[in-house]
């Protein structure tokens, strides 16, 4: 079988590139062609994760501080189905905690308290069988929630009461996530400047977001090729074919 490429344009990940393969057929990259400022990388290591010999359960988390100044989690391996009750208080960005994870649920990461979480971007990327109740999580400090569940082909769980108020980028946050269709109409997301590519390739999704508050979004995210991508381009694009019209929201003109 012949592997097939696909490119993800992301706004704000800081130039980071990834490529992996998604149940041995589909290689991918995301990509930021936006901001060319460098990727967060490892600044100073704070603590190291512990796992068990075949690393399905974590027995401790482990964090470093980034050069974006966040303290990050140390990605878990893609075996881990077991994490700590407790997430370390000090702990600011989950981005890319369990990219590729091979498990539904995890154990006890319903119970975390995610009070002091900015950014959740890439947490459950290409995560193909995660399909966990995450409802009670606390997302009143997130600002970035890109890419949360880019190909997590799995996932259909109600997040209808996430407090989103301070989020500014959803860029790309269900791309390929096939099987979504929650509720979302309650969010506010009068601060979000970029939901370019929210639900594209969603084929799922068919909900009702015309009272969403979009004042905030950008008329000019990037410019390539003489082609302008707003904070909306592509926002429903290959969704389901009755996600269109009367149920988007009413974006800039």
């Amino acid at each position: 079988m012949k592997k097939k490429s696909l490119i993800i344009l992301l706004s704000t990940l800081g130039g980071i590139t990834i490529a992996g393969v998604v149940s041995g057929v589909v290689t991918y990259k995301i990509v930021n062609k936006v901001d060319k400022s460098k990727p967060p990388v490892l600044v100073k290591q704070l603590k190291k994760a512990i796992y068990n010999d075949d690393k399905t359960e974590c027995l401790e988390i482990g964090y470093f501080k980034n050069s974006h100044g966040e303290i990050q989690i140390e990605k878990f391996p893609e075996t881990v189905n077991k994490v700590p009750k407790n997430l370390p208080k000090q702990i600011s960005s989950l981005s890319w905690a369990f990219h590729l994870n091979l498990n539904s649920q995890i154990t006890n990461l319903d119970n975390w308290n995610t009070s002091n979480i900015t950014n959740m971007s890439v947490m459950f990327a290409a995560a193909e069988k995660f399909n966990q109740d995450i409802s009670k999580w606390n997302t009143s400090n997130v600002i970035n929630i890109s890419a949360m569940f880019i190909l997590s082909k799995s996932f259909n769980q109600d997040l209808s009461s996430w407090n989103v108020s301070r989020v500014t980028n959803m860029h790309s946050m269900f791309y390929g996530a096939n099987s979504f269709n929650q509720d979302l109409s309650s969010w506010d997301v009068s601060r979000v400047t970029n939901m370019n590519g929210m639900f594209y390739g969603a084929k799922s999704f068919n909900q009702d977001l015309s009272n969403w508050d979009t004042r905030n979004l950008s008329k000019n995210v990037h410019t390539e090729n003489g082609v302008t991508y707003t904070g909306w381009t592509n926002f429903n694009k290959d969704a389901h074919p009755e996600f269109k019209g009367n149920k988007l929201p009413r974006f800039p003109k």
